[in-house]
This record gives C-alpha cells, structure tokens and sequence, in this order.
C-alpha cells in the first residue's frame, strides 16, 4: 500500500492511503456498530484523519537493544501528513 507523492493530491488519496479494515474499525469506534450508520457515514473525514494518523504512529515491536528513539517510516506517511508538513512550511515563510 505504498503511496508516492507527485505534488499534487489525488481526488481519492486519503481512502487509498489506509486499509477497509482499519477505517472500518474506527468508524465502529466513532459512530458504532449499526450497519445503517455505516453505510451512510461510509467516507467520514474524522474516521479517515484518526486512521491516518494511527496508522502513521503504530510501530512493530522494537528489539531491546535498540535505540529508545523510535523514528517514523516514510513509507507509512499518510497523504494527511504530507498536506500538514506543506502547510506549516508555507505558512511559516520558508523558502527553499
């Protein structure tokens, strides 16, 4: 499920960057358990943010001798990530 960024966002990016499962698993959290509700919330921005941003933090176990800083992998950043990142850089007024 790797995404690359090109400079531009595709229509459908943020439903392409996580799995059914996961944006599933937390609409239930978000809206409950009814199949209706599910069906009518099926593209929720909340549900598609905290998705995102769960599945940005989840790491694998770590081995004991590693490091206690734990860096995040690039290939597991999310298109919300990426439009955060962009907008703090432009409204911070850095220029490259």
């Amino acid at each position: 499920m790797e995404l690359m960024f090109d400079g531009e966002f595709k229509a459908n990016c943020q439903e392409e960057s996580t799995s059914t499962s996961l944006k599933s698993f937390v609409r239930v959290i978000l809206y409950g358990s009814n199949i209706q509700n599910q069906i009518e919330i099926d593209s929720s921005q909340a549900a598609l943010t905290i998705a995102q941003l769960l599945l940005f933090n989840c790491y694998p176990r770590k081995p004991e001798d590693s490091p206690s800083h734990v860096r995040h992998n690039k290939d597991r950043e999310t298109p919300l990530l990426i439009y955060i990142g962009l907008s703090l850089h432009a409204s911070c007024g850095f220029s490259s």
